[in-house]
């Protein structure tokens, strides 16, 4: 089955993956922080726009992006 985003937005497409960033404690700023303000903000969702793809909060039903 491919992976496209109408699949994704009408549930044909079952694969999903909530990834996880564990960190020992605050993460220096010059870290792993810089990248996982990245991967939440609105830079990293403009990204993944730019590659046609879209982050889990810009899908029609963003609440089954949360882990369960």
């Amino acid at each position: 089955m491919p992976p496209t985003l109408d699949g994704v937005e009408n549930g044909s497409y079952p694969y999903w993956q909530t990834e996880y960033a564990y960190t020992y404690g605050e993460p220096p700023a010059d870290s792993a922080a810089a990248f996982l303000r990245y991967l939440t903000d609105q830079g990293g969702k403009d990204v993944l726009r730019q590659y046609g793809n879209r982050p889990c909060s810009g899908t029609r039903y963003p609440l089954v992006c949360r882990p369960t």
